[in-house]
C-alpha cells in the first residue's frame, strides 16, 4: 500500500479539532483572521496525517461567549491555558497540577529551590543580612502573577504582597547566571527537538544535549502522565568559569508554546498524545455535594470559580471566609470574584 493511501486510511485519534485564531479587523486584501503559530502547526500536521479530522478555527471571543456545547472527549482543543481550563471544566476533567520541578529530576536543578510564603520572602528581602536576590513564582497558580526577581531594596515585592496577601505560597529559587535557555520537546521520553529561545547562539556549544535526553527518559519513566511535555534547560556559568546544563522547569504539553526548531508534525504529536491521555481522566464526582463534604454552599462556588480560571489565592481567601461566623465576608469576596 502506498504511503499516501496509508495516511488516508489511518484512524484519526479525534473527530474534530478546535483551534484558536484571531480576527485582524483589517480591510481587504488583508486576511480577516490570523492563526496562532501553534494552531497553524497543528492544523497542517493533522490535515496531512489525519485528513478525516474536522478542523474548526474559532476566536477567543467565540470561545468565551459560547464554547462548543457538544464538546466531547472525542475532540481536540488547541489553545492557551484559559481555553484548556474552560474546555476541561466543561468535560468535568480537573486541571493537571503543574509539574515544575519533579522529584526524579532534582539533581538537574544545580541551584537551591524551596517553597515558602510571600510574607517570608518579604522578611528575607528586608533583612540587612540579605545580600543576594531570589527569584519567586506562584507555587500553585501560575496565573496569579509573573515570576519576580526580589532583592534588597526591591520596590515591586511590597505591591505583590499587598495585592495577594502574605500567606500565598511561592516557589523560591537561588539566582544563578543562566546565559542561554532552551526547550526540549519530549514525547514518550524521547526528545523530538531542542529549541533555543534566549541567549547568544554561540553559547549552545556548552549545552550538554545528552543530559537533556537522559532527563527526558527519566521523567517519562517516573511520570508517564507527562507523555508530551517540555523540559526547559539553561546553560549556567558558574563562578569558576565552568558551565553546566541545568533544569529550569518542566512544562506540561497540553498548552505549550511552539518555538522555532520543532517541526509541525513533532509539535502536533506532543499536543495530541498529551490530550489523548487527558481525555482518559475519570470524570470528577458530582455526587459529593457541599453538604456531604462539610463545605458551605459558598465554598462549593469558590471551587467552581477556580475551575473557571480565577486566581487560586483569591479563591482560597474566599473559601476561608465563607465558613463559620465570617460567612458575610466570604459572600462579599465571592461577589467580587463573579
Amino acid at each position: 500500500m502506498s504511503t499516501k493511501s496509508q495516511t488516508n486510511t489511518r484512524k484519526a485519534p479525534f473527530e474534530r479539532a478546535f483551534l484558536k485564531h484571531y480576527a485582524t479587523m483589517k480591510p481587504p486584501p488583508h486576511p480577516a483572521f490570523r492563526r496562532e503559530p501553534e494552531s497553524d502547526a497543528v492544523a497542517k500536521a493533522l490535515q496531512r496525517k489525519y485528513p478525516a479530522i474536522q478542523i474548526k478555527f474559532i476566536t477567543p471571543e467565540e470561545m468565551e461567549r459560547r464554547p462548543p456545547r457538544d464538546l466531547s472527549r472525542n475532540d481536540l482543543v488547541v489553545g492557551d491555558m484559559a481555553w484548556i481550563r474552560k474546555s476541561l471544566h466543561k468535560l468535568d476533567i480537573p486541571m493537571p497540577q503543574a509539574p515544575d520541578f519533579p522529584d526524579c529530576l532534582k539533581d538537574h536543578l544545580h541551584r537551591k529551590i524551596w517553597e515558602t510564603s510571600l510574607g517570608e520572602v518579604a522578611q528575607i528581602v528586608a533583612s540587612p543580612s540579605t545580600k543576594h536576590s531570589i527569584f519567586i513564582k506562584p507555587a500553585t497558580d501560575a496565573k496569579l502573577f509573573n515570576g519576580l526577581l526580589c532583592g534588597p531594596g526591591d520596590m515591586m515585592l511590597p505591591y505583590v504582597v499587598q495585592e495577594f496577601g502574605r500567606d500565598v505560597r511561592v516557589v523560591c529559587s537561588e539566582v544563578v547566571n543562566m546565559i542561554s535557555e532552551y526547550r526540549a520537546y519530549s514525547v514518550r521520553g524521547v526528545v523530538k527537538a531542542i529549541a533555543q529561545y534566549m541567549g547568544p547562539k554561540a553559547s549552545r556549544k556548552y549545552l550538554d544535549e545528552d543530559v537533556i535526553r537522559k532527563a527526558a527518559a527519566t521523567l517519562f519513566k517516573y511520570r508517564p502522565d507527562l507523555i508530551g511535555c517540555g523540559l526547559d534547560f539553561a546553560v549556567v556559568k558558574r563562578p569558576d568559569g565552568s558551565h553546566v546544563t541545568a533544569l529550569i522547569e518542566v512544562n506540561d504539553g497540553y498548552a505549550l508554546g511552539k518555538y522555532e526548531g520543532i517541526s509541525d508534525e513533532d509539535y502536533a504529536e506532543m499536543i495530541v498524545e498529551r490530550w489523548k491521555l487527558l481525555m482518559k481522566t475519570k470524570v470528577r464526582g458530582r455526587s459529593s455535594s457541599a453538604s456531604h463534604s462539610g463545605e458551605t454552599v459558598d465554598a462549593s462556588k469558590v471551587r467552581k470559580l477556580m475551575d473557571l480560571g480565577y486566581t487560586r489565592a483569591k479563591c482560597e481567601l474566599a473559601l476561608s471566609k465563607s465558613r463559620g461566623n465570617t460567612n458575610v465576608a466570604g459572600n462579599m469576596l465571592l461577589s467580587r470574584l463573579v
